[in-house]
């Protein structure tokens, strides 16, 4: 994927009245203008409702947190960035093909109460998904849906009140917790809010957590590609469930873990190329040591300690899921 067709997107104030119309920067890419810029209510869209931009029908399935390179630096030379990418579903309702060429409109993201645009980001050197910024690859007959990504420079805890528009289509809301839901299956009887324990005598690196064991085997180390991160060991342990499953850890200084510790990162596996694991299947993933905004990761040879602090599982790699947090 070229890196020169897309710039980057300024942080900008923007009244809520406008914020309908944010438009993507970059050529290559264009989004569709209108006389009218304020979406009346029925014109918009909660997280999880379709809507409709020309002849599409788009469906918001997921919103999940990867590593994504800073202005578009796909090539590498600055560190990741966990940030928000968008999963979305296009269904083609109108009686002729849709080319995606020239006529996809890309998302854009706003949030807060002062509507803050949200700078679009790439996949990760040869880390990230190849697709995200870019439009459905395959031309679309009546009917039939295809899937386009779309990756952000912001966390997903931030997305507590945002607007996402793609031409006429607008969405409107939370998208902080999307995709999670009660607990079911092994852990249906466990109540929302409850932390879910270490297993004994483990120094709390591993959980039993629903269908899975989820075990830190190296807080710190160094992994395959290189890269310092954490090498974590997921098993299903289940009789019954096939699904996947993304363990995050947090990272601070602190010699001892704890809940007041000073965080510096907050990071979850690499979902893309994530196994379907079923019941006696296992992974190994490394979790890569990345700052969030605002925060740096310290030199090399400083003390940084690793935490489990949840899982999230579920039947598919985007959309609705569990996610049991870990007491530590």
């Amino acid at each position: 994927m070229s890196t020169s067709y897309r710039r980057a997107l300024a942080v900008l104030a923007i009244p809520t009245a406008v914020l309908a119309v944010l438009t993507a920067c970059g050529s290559g890419k264009s989004s569709t203008s209108h006389e009218d810029s304020s979406p009346s209510a029925a014109a918009v869209a909660g997280p999880t409702d379709p809507a409709n931009d020309g002849q599409l029908t788009i469906t918001i399935v997921g919103v999940d947190e990867e590593p994504l390179a800073p202005n578009d630096d796909s090539a590498g030379s600055a560190p990741a960035t966990p940030g928000a990418v968008f999963t979305f579903h296009a269904t083609n309702n109108g009686p002729s093909v849709y080319e995606p060429s020239g006529n996809w409109n890309y998302p854009t993201l706003a949030y807060g109460p002062n509507g803050l645009a949200v700078q679009s980001a790439m996949p990760y050197a040869q880390e990230g998904d190849a697709s995200i910024g870019e439009p459905p690859s395959n031309a679309i007959p009546p009917g039939s849906t295809e899937t386009a990504r779309e990756g952000f420079a912001i966390r997903k805890s931030q997305l507590t009140q945002a607007i996402l528009t793609m031409g006429t289509a607008t969405w409107r809301g939370d998208f902080s917790h999307f995709g999670e839901v009660a607990p079911q299956g092994p852990t249906a009887g466990v109540p929302q809010g409850v932390l879910i324990q270490p297993v004994p005598n483990t120094n709390r690196n591993k959980y039993v957590a629903g269908p899975f064991t989820v075990t830190m085997v190296q807080g710190i180390g160094q992994a395959p590609n290189g890269r310092t991160g954490s090498e974590i060991l997921v098993q299903n342990t289940s009789s019954d469930f096939t699904g996947y499953a993304q363990p995050e850890v947090k990272f601070t200084q602190d010699a001892q873990f704890t809940p007041q510790s000073k965080v510096f990162g907050t990071d979850a596996a690499y979902m893309p190329t994530a196994p379907l694991l079923g019941p006696g299947d296992q992974m190994t993933v490394w979790i890569p040591v990345i700052a969030d905004a605002g925060q740096q990761v310290p030199p090399p040879g400083t003390w940084i300690n690793a935490q489990l602090v949840q899982l999230w599982y579920g039947p598919g790699r985007s959309g609705q899921g569990t996610i049991l947090h870990f007491a530590y």
